[in-house]
């Protein structure tokens, strides 16, 4: 069922999601539901078997790592089943796993491949929120430079998937495949560092918002935790979320708990100086 949203917040996440000099198309494939890239429905020579209706895929993610990308796991867990039917695992051990997900100096398993010859991070290491995709001996392994450089990394593989970035706000239900494989080239796959530093929103119509975060949460009040939480939730790569600065919000905006939500998904809390 369609949500009923503010047109001011819509919009605002609309054109500031988009790169800058977006046409038409490049907007276009972020609201793809189906497989597309380097992920298939078929199996190809070489490729990884993600998941199929004959395997359930282990992720792997170092419980040390940034709990932001913990987090993202457990997004890419649920984003599997979406599209399959089949929900992974989360494994303990890095040795169980058929995805590893991990930022560089903060995953053991990530370095020691690195260290071993077996991951190459040249052009990711050391890049602001640089990733890559890389096939290690059979397995899919997501490095990223940073956090939000690992967090992108699952979520380029999600919305190749058929997980539009836009699921929630715009009831984009990606398509059905039974398997899902990755094909990579050598070197794997690979994103660096963004030309634009720091990109996000800025709300500043709350007012219009106020009703319907209440809906969300009664209690939680104007502009809650719960209302960023859905502005959280589209995928669109943003490094950076100011939250209003109305009287009505500060209560809520100001407080710690928001400001860890934004940490474990992928946006900074800008500075409201």
């Amino acid at each position: 069922m369609k949500r009923i949203i503010s047109a001011t917040i819509a919009s605002a996440v609309f054109v500031l999601s988009l790169p800058a000099f977006a046409d038409v198309d490049a907007y276009a494939e972020t609201v793809s539901n189906t497989v597309s890239g380097y992920v298939s429905s078929t199996a190809a020579e070489g490729a990884i078997e993600i998941a199929s209706q004959s395997k359930t895929p282990n992720i792997y993610v170092d419980t040390d790592d940034y709990p932001g990308v913990v987090r993202v796991a457990g997004d890419l867990q649920s984003d599997i089943e979406a599209v399959t039917g089949v929900r992974a695992n989360i494994a303990n051990d890095a040795a169980d796993a058929d995805i590893i997900v991990g930022t560089i100096g903060m995953s053991d398993e990530v370095d020691s491949l690195i260290s071993q010859g077996k991951l190459n991070v040249d052009g990711v290491e050391g890049e602001w929120e640089a990733f890559t995709l890389q096939n290690v001996d059979g397995d899919l392994v997501i490095a990223g430079a940073d956090k939000r450089g690992t967090i992108y990394g699952v979520y380029d593989l999600s919305e190749k998937m058929g997980v539009s970035p836009w699921e929630w706000w715009a009831d984009v239900t990606p398509s059905h495949s039974d398997a899902i494989y990755v094909s990579l080239q050598d070197g794997g796959y690979t994103e660096g560092a963004p030309s634009v530093k720091y990109r996000g929103i800025f709300i500043n119509q709350e007012y219009n918002l106020n009703r319907w975060s209440l809906s969300l949460d009664e209690d939680g009040g104007y502009m809650n935790t719960a209302t960023y939480e859905k502005i959280y939730s589209v995928r669109a790569s943003g490094a950076c979320e100011r939250p209003p600065s109305r009287v009505l919000s500060a209560g809520s905006f100001l407080s710690h708990k928001l400001r860890r939500r934004g940490t474990e998904n992928n946006r900074r809390i800008c500075r409201t100086a």
